[in-house]
């Protein structure tokens, strides 16, 4: 039998796990941001491993659609200003398909647009905008990766900003390239 201290702590302790589970901090765009909003039909993703013997090859397939939405927020600190702070916002699954070649097999898997949990993206930080119109984002909490690595190439074009990353390991016998694009847009 639980005595009544007992039973006090553990639904606190429980109550406490909700609420702190429940209390994840979602940031929004805010209305005075410029929003871009991702642009899935130009969405490109190459993978290639030739490590280990193998010939392992992944595509994205954009005219099998994307599921979800992300958007960039830039909050400059005045109307002309090349610095600020800005918000990356998903919504939905950010979901797509993938051609899979393994040695000459092919079938299609489910792509995932954003990284998993084990280094989730940030939601928000600050940026500069250099003379070339190179945007680089400082990321206050999460881990930039894919094409937000740092060596990626983000710059706003128009109403375009574009990243270019091609990351390699062994040499370049793993080699991933992303291409994706976000266009000026009224919000997320």
């Amino acid at each position: 039998m639980m005595s009544f201290r007992r039973f006090a702590v553990t639904t606190a302790s429980l109550a406490l796990l909700v609420a702190c589970a429940t209390e994840t901090e979602t940031l929004h765009i805010p209305d005075n941001a410029i929003v871009y909003k991702i642009d899935p039909p130009s969405l490109r993703y190459e993978y290639v491993d030739t490590t280990a013997g193998r010939v392992y090859l992944l595509s994205w397939l954009p005219a099998y659609g994307f599921s979800g939405v992300n958007c960039i927020g830039l909050i400059p600190r005045t109307s002309v200003d090349t610095i600020g702070t800005f918000v990356f916002e998903a919504k939905g699954a950010n979901t797509g398909r993938l051609l899979r070649t393994e040695n000459g097999l092919q079938d299609t898997a489910t792509a995932y647009f954003l990284p998993s949990n084990e280094a989730p993206l940030g939601t928000h930080g600050t940026y500069a905008i250099d003379s070339s119109n190179r945007l680089k984002l400082f990321w206050a909490d999460g881990t930039p990766t894919r094409y937000f690595d740092p060596s990626a190439d983000l710059r706003i074009s128009g109403d375009t900003i574009r990243s270019y990353s091609d990351l390699r390991a062994f040499g370049d016998s793993l080699r991933v390239q992303w291409t994706v694009m976000w266009t000026y847009d009224i919000g997320c």
